[in-house]
C-alpha cells in the first residue's frame, strides 16, 4: 500500500508545473522635484566605473 502511495505522490509531483522563474533586474529610478520619473541605469554604470578607478587608486598608492 505504501509503495502505491509513494508512486502516486511521485506522479503528482511530476505532474505539477514548475513555476516560471522571473528574473527581475534592479532598476534605479530618479524622481526630480517636479515628480517626473526618469530611468537611472547610467548611475549603476557610473558607480562601477568609480569603484574600479578607486580600487586602482588604492592598489597603486
Amino acid at each position: 500500500m505504501e509503495d502505491i502511495s509513494r508512486k502516486l505522490e511521485r506522479e503528482i509531483a511530476d505532474a505539477k508545473p514548475n513555476p516560471c522563474k522571473i528574473q527581475k533586474e534592479e532598476q534605479i529610478l530618479i524622481i526630480d522635484n517636479f515628480g517626473h520619473v526618469r530611468p537611472g541605469g547610467h548611475l549603476k554604470i557610473l558607480a562601477r566605473v568609480f569603484f574600479v578607478f578607486g580600487l586602482m587608486g588604492v592598489l597603486a598608492g
